[in-house]
C-alpha cells in the first residue's frame, strides 16, 4: 500500500484540479465555421465555456449599440470597417487546448449580444465572416447585476501597452486570475505551458510550417478585453515555464515568460 501511495502522489500533483467555475455555466461548442450556444441566458455572473470540435477557435462577446445587428457588422467589414464604434468587444474564452475547455467569468447585464469567432484564417478571412456566429439573449432584472462580482483571485493579471504584471506568483494548483485591461488598445491574455524538455524560446520560435510538434500546450486565453474591461479565468495549473502573450499585440512584443511554482499546503 505504501508503495502504491507513493507512486500515485507524482500523478496526482502533476495533474491539478480547478476548482469549480463561478456564476451561471454557459456551454458553447465551436467548430469549423460554427458556434452552438444557448439562445438566451439570465443576467449576472456567467462562465462562457467554450470547447472545440475541431479548428482554433474563440468565442467573444460582443454588445451593439441600439438599432445595430451581426448584419450591420458584416456589412460594415466588407466596407473596410473591421471595428465600427457601435460594436463593442466585452470579451470571451478562446483556444481551448484539445479535448478541454477554456473559459472566461464575466458580469452581464440584459441586452443583445453575438457570440463570435474572430480569428483568421490562412485567407485572411475572419470566421465571423464565413457565418461563425450565434445571437445571444441576456435577460434578468437589476437585481441579478447587483449581486454580481467576479470571484476572488489568486492572483491579477494586468495588462498594459505592452506588458504583462501578475501581482503575486502563481503556484500549481487550481487557480482564479482576474484578468484587467489597464492599457490603451484590446489586449487578450493567451497562456499557454511549455513542454517539459523544451524551452520557451523554442516555443516563441515555432510556426506550423515547421511540420514538428509544438513545444508548448495551450491552457486557456481570454480575449477581446477593451479597455477598462476584466474577466476572471479558472484554470488548473502544473508547475512550470509558462509564456504569456498578447497575439493583437505580439508586434510590440508583448509577451511575459514566467514559472509557475510547486503547490503549497495552503
Amino acid at each position: 500500500m505504501r508503495a502504491y501511495l507513493l507512486a500515485i502522489i507524482p500523478m496526482l500533483g502533476a495533474n491539478p484540479v480547478a476548482p469549480p467555475l463561478p456564476g451561471h455555466v454557459v456551454d458553447v461548442v465551436a467548430g469549423d465555421y460554427y458556434l452552438q450556444a444557448p439562445d438566451t441566458i439570465p443576467a449576472g455572473l456567467t462562465t462562457l465555456r467554450l470547447s472545440t470540435r475541431q479548428g482554433s477557435h474563440i468565442a467573444v462577446l460582443v454588445g451593439f449599440d441600439s438599432g445595430h445587428t451581426a448584419a450591420d457588422l458584416l456589412r460594415a467589414r466588407r466596407e473596410g470597417h473591421p471595428r465600427p464604434t457601435w460594436m463593442h468587444f466585452l470579451g470571451g474564452p478562446g483556444f481551448p487546448p484539445p479535448g478541454k475547455t477554456a473559459n472566461a467569468t464575466l458580469v452581464l447585464t440584459p441586452g443583445n449580444y453575438i457570440l463570435m469567432c474572430d480569428v483568421a484564417d490562412a485567407d485572411g478571412v475572419r470566421h465571423f465572416e464565413k457565418g461563425m456566429f450565434h445571437p445571444l439573449v441576456v435577460i434578468g432584472g437589476a437585481k441579478s447585476q447587483r449581486q454580481a462580482a467576479l470571484p476572488t483571485p489568486d492572483a491579477v493579471v494586468t495588462m498594459r501597452d505592452y506588458t504583462f504584471a501578475f501581482s503575486h506568483p502563481l503556484h500549481a494548483g487550481g487557480r482564479v486570475l482576474r484578468v484587467v485591461n489597464s492599457g490603451t488598445v484590446m489586449h487578450e491574455f493567451r497562456l499557454v505551458h511549455i513542454l517539459p524538455g523544451r524551452t520557451a524560446a523554442e516555443a516563441l520560435a515555432w510556426t506550423p510550417d515547421d511540420k514538428t510538434p509544438r513545444p508548448d500546450e495551450d491552457v486557456t486565453a481570454i480575449v477581446g478585453l477593451m479597455p477598462g474591461a476584466e474577466a476572471a479565468t479558472t484554470v488548473a495549473l502544473r508547475a512550470g515555464e509558462y509564456a504569456a502573450f498578447c497575439v493583437p499585440q505580439i508586434a510590440h512584443h508583448m509577451i511575459q515568460i514566467f514559472r509557475v511554482l510547486p503547490a503549497t499546503n495552503r
